[in-house]
């Protein structure tokens, strides 16, 4: 079934209204620092005149790179305010790898940074916008809403996923996509002024973006660790502080959090727990699950960036029968569907596999700069009768006798680490690029209980064993050019491979390699 709410308001706009009708209400409270919705949005606003004075134009794309924070707020809604784009750099990323993500975005006018992270960009040629002393700059500058005509199809914000070729993807999101998604957040499960929000996930993740924007939507207060990394224990101990009842996170963090909290009366607030961006292990919440006094709604979520972070959803009831069924993906998002497809597009049978294809409001607007990519992926499906706008998404599903879609694993060489889409492929090229002598290497992933996923890469070169290089400058060579969930656990040499009949590597029997 799915439920449509039709006309929603861009994001800034419904803050915008939020800023009028709950002026003095905590918009973000991080630390002993605090910003109430007025005075969120006049910052906001000052800063939007700012970088149109600076030059800055509807369809430009402006960075920002530092640690979630107050600013990071000011900072997004200034720059959709002015229909410019986002691009959330996570600086827990190597300034080598956030230079490369810059250098695809041909119109990234600005980076907006601080003394913190700037270092970061110091061999890159975009220019720098230092927050350390910039609201000082900015205090003469309009507090008014700027009058930037804009429709749903303005850019809202680019993300980076995994690429095939050492290069991570671009991937930009509609206004109108965000629009309808955090509508049908609101309707669907009651969110509102009460519906306190803590964020968990790192800056440059999409389930951050919907973390920090739903808040804004509904009117509620968002919640920011001081902390730089992600502690559990406090974690929890905010939720308690400020009686959250909303949590939108990665499974592999939550995990983290049930260990520190063992029981979920000890964190009485929360409502909604909406899960998504990796599998989920059943087995790993049921000390929380099991509790039947718990008043917290487990809400499983599909989806992919490049169709607006999620597409389905999903409340979980029965847990004992997602041990052997799997959790099925529930109902699509308003305004979208999906679709379980053969190669030739056509619906399969129940029981048959098949991949899913996203339809709706909440596909993007595709790869930056990918226009072969782009074709392959997002494409135009025939639905009763009529050519539709599709996304292929490479995961494969199948269809229950009773009509549930069960998601069973990634089409390509793609999984999710800690709830991030990785290429495998990815990690392979920017190991062989940092050392001519590796010819080979290939990633396989494997478990070290579970459900927590580890890389091994197998590597070959066709030295002696004695002159092969040091596994030590391998490591080091890589340290700087990958995100720490993408870098290998263990590196072992390989004389050859296994190949399957056909001659490709077998990949099967490279897991029963692994020391």
């Amino acid at each position: 079934m799915t439920i449509d709410f039709f006309q929603p308001k861009l994001v800034h706009l419904m803050f915008e209204e939020q800023a009028l009708k709950t002026p003095h209400r905590n918009a973000v409270i991080q630390g002993s620092g605090s910003v109430s919705y007025r005075e969120l949005n006049e910052l906001s606003n000052k800063l939007s005149h700012h970088l149109l004075a600076l030059g800055v134009e509807k369809g430009d794309s402006i960075g920002i790179c530092f640690y979630p924070c107050i600013n990071t707020l000011v900072c997004i809604l200034a720059i959709l305010k002015i229909g410019a784009a986002y691009v959330p750099f996570d600086p827990m990323n190597p300034s080598e790898r956030l230079i490369l993500i810059s250098n695809q975005l041909d119109n990234l006018r600005y980076i907006i940074t601080n003394s913190e992270t700037h270092d970061y960009f110091r061999s890159d040629k975009k220019q720098i916008i230092l927050t350390d002393d910039l609201f000082s700059h900015i205090k003469n500058c309009s507090n008014e809403n700027p009058a930037i005509d804009m429709d749903e199809d303005n850019i809202c914000y680019i993300v980076f996923t995994s690429g095939t070729t050492g290069t991570p993807k671009a991937v930009a999101v509609k206004h109108s996509g965000w629009a309808n998604l955090l509508n049908w957040f609101e309707k669907k499960y009651k969110l509102d002024s009460e519906s306190v929000n803590v964020l968990v996930s790192s800056f440059g993740f999409d389930i951050s973006q919907r973390s920090m924007l739903s808040s804004l939507y509904v009117g509620s207060t968002l919640i920011i660790s001081e902390s730089k990394h992600f502690d559990p224990i406090l974690i929890g101990e905010l939720i308690n502080k400020y009686h959250a009842k909303t949590l939108h996170l990665a499974p592999s963090s939550l995990y983290s959090i049930i260990e520190a909290w063992e029981d979920i009366n000890s964190l009485p607030s929360l409502r909604h727990l909406f899960i998504g961006g990796e599998a989920l292990s059943v087995p790993r919440i049921s000390n929380w699950t099991a509790n039947e006094n718990r008043l917290c709604n487990f809400i499983h979520q599909y989806g992919v960036a490049e169709c607006t972070d999620v597409a389905t959803s999903y409340t979980m009831n029965n847990f004992n029968s997602y041990l052997n069924n799997g959790i099925p993906l529930g109902e699509a998002v308003s305004n979208c569907n999906i679709y379980v497809l053969d190669e030739e597009l056509n619906s399969v049978n129940i029981g048959d596999i098949g991949e899913l294809v996203i339809t709706g409001d909440g596909i993007g607007a595709g790869y930056v700069n990918n226009s072969e990519l782009n074709s392959e992926r997002f494409i135009k499906i025939k639905i009763d009768s009529k050519l539709v706008n599709a996304y292929r998404t490479g995961d494969f599903a199948r269809i229950r006798n009773d009509g549930e879609i069960i998601c069973i694993g990634r089409k390509d060489n793609q999984i999710k680490i800690r709830g991030i889409l990785t290429n495998l492929s990815d990690i392979e090229s920017v190991v062989k690029s940092c050392n001519s002598e590796i010819k080979e290497a290939i990633v396989v992933p494997y478990h070290e209980n579970e459900s927590d996923i580890r890389l091994c890469i197998f590597l070959y070169t066709d030295m002696d064993e004695a002159l092969r290089p040091e596994i030590k400058k391998i490591k080091s060579g890589i340290i700087n050019k990958l995100p720490k969930h993408m870098l290998p656990n263990k590196f072992q040499w390989l004389d050859s491979f296994p190949l399957t009949t056909n001659g490709k590597v077998n990949r099967n029997a490279l897991s029963n390699l692994i020391i």
